[in-house]
């Protein structure tokens, strides 16, 4: 499975339930459409601060900032994964 895939499912739901476009997220957080954009389509995750916007947007309620605490370890640990050798070791 790709290590964006949850993250960017989370997103897409988010939006959805919101009702917001990727347009309004990016007036919102005052980025570039492209940028959110890139997030939906899990080109890109955001970074560890506009992680922390999103979570203070969206992250209402325990089951929802669980199921994004749960994205963002599956990312982590795929990254660290990637920068493994296939003897294991760090590159």
């Amino acid at each position: 499975m790709n290590h964006i895939e949850p993250f960017h499912n989370w997103l897409i739901d988010e939006l959805k339930q919101a009702q917001l476009t990727q347009s309004e997220l990016a007036t919102i957080l005052g980025i570039n459409r492209s940028v959110v954009s890139n997030w939906v389509t899990g080109r890109y995750v955001p970074t560890s601060a506009r992680i922390m916007l999103l979570v203070e947007l969206f992250g209402q309620g325990d089951e929802n900032k669980e199921k994004l605490v749960s994205c963002m370890q599956s990312i982590i640990t795929s990254i660290q994964q990637g920068k493994r050798g296939a003897n294991g070791q760090n590159n």
